[in-house]
């Protein structure tokens, strides 16, 4: 574990410990809620630094 992505690791398990006491059905809701309103774009993930670029194959 780097210093570096410390962060992400706890808000990681700081979400799961808060969300202990929901049910399977409650924390899907959340879920949902949390994501209303956001697009994530298949172009937008393609395009992030750092993403993996095509290859093209020639035969």
């Amino acid at each position: 574990m780097s210093k570096k992505h410390l962060p992400r690791y706890v808000a990681e398990f700081q979400g799961r410990n808060n969300q202990r006491p929901l049910g399977d059905l409650d924390r899907m809701k959340l879920m949902v809620r949390m994501g209303e309103g956001k697009r994530l774009r298949f172009e937008d993930l393609r395009s992030a630094p750092g993403s993996p670029q095509p290859v093209e194959i020639v035969w």
